[in-house]
């Protein structure tokens, strides 16, 4: 269903961030980042749900086939580093970088529509996005930096949606910090008009079995309101996508520039 279904009023969303840090990736990350992977998977199957995972090369990574065989209405995003993303690394490295993810994927039928920047200093290329088919941006935090918001989203330059982190897990710090995020996301899936959940693969391999936990409850939670017709659980490129074909309120011109 999309996210203006009648029967729907909120979203929710799950995103991946399915990356280990070159100078910490060895075997032992490696089999950890293995075992989360499926581990989601079969979470998500269980209930019926697709999410964004976001890796450096769709194309490349070792994770993307078995993600997809998993299920095809996954959505695979490309996540950015400092080596390409940000102030110093430069537009030409920027647009570079960004265009041979994007045309690799695509050439081999992913469609790749949604960036994860990593980092920020990417708000002065939005044309170059745009430019390489880019509809959705994750922001890293739950800070919106759009002018017009729309269902918890923003509305960037370029018609790009900008996804705010609405829970981010698993939560770092004593148990006390622990059950208060877990409390903040069982209100952010009861409350809010769109929440998109983040996962950090890597820091679940250290947090343990009960990290992994703590993201069933807070997925189970969801599945519960979605079947029962209070929510709908999208991909962040389906939610960009029924966002850009849902009838506007106010003329396209108010919230869309002309690409340069």
């Amino acid at each position: 269903m999309g996210l203006l279904a009648p029967t729907y009023l909120r979203t929710f969303a799950v995103s991946v961030d399915l990356e280990v840090a070159v100078d910490r990736l060895g075997h032992r990350q490696e089999a950890g980042l293995e075992r989360v992977t499926d581990d989601l998977l079969k979470l998500f199957a269980r209930h019926s749900m697709a999410a964004t995972w976001a890796v450096a090369d769709p194309l490349h990574s070792a994770a993307t086939e078995r993600i997809r065989s998993a299920n095809k209405s996954h959505e695979m995003a490309i996540l950015g580093d400092s080596t390409w993303v940000g102030r110093t690394a430069g537009r030409s490295r920027f647009s570079r970088e960004l265009g041979r993810r994007v045309l690799s994927a695509r050439a081999a039928g992913l469609e790749v529509t949604t960036f994860v920047p990593g980092g920020t200093g990417y708000a002065e290329h939005l044309d170059l996005v745009h430019k390489h088919g880019i509809t959705g941006v994750r922001t890293q935090t739950s800070q919106l930096t759009g002018k017009r918001k729309s269902h918890g989203m923003a509305t960037l330059r370029y018609g790009l949606v900008e996804f705010p982190v609405g829970v981010a897990l698993p939560a770092e710090g004593n148990w006390l910090n622990k059950l208060g995020r877990l409390s903040l996301a069982f209100r952010a899936v009861d409350r809010q008009d769109f929440c998109q959940l983040v996962l950090d693969a890597p820091a679940l391999i250290a947090a343990g079995p009960a990290a992994m936990r703590t993201v069933q409850r807070v997925v189970e939670r969801a599945a519960r309101l979605r079947d029962r017709h209070l929510l709908a659980i999208e991909t962040l490129g389906k939610t960009a996508a029924n966002l850009r074909h849902a009838p506007q309120r106010e003329p396209s011109q108010s919230i869309l520039r002309r690409a340069a």
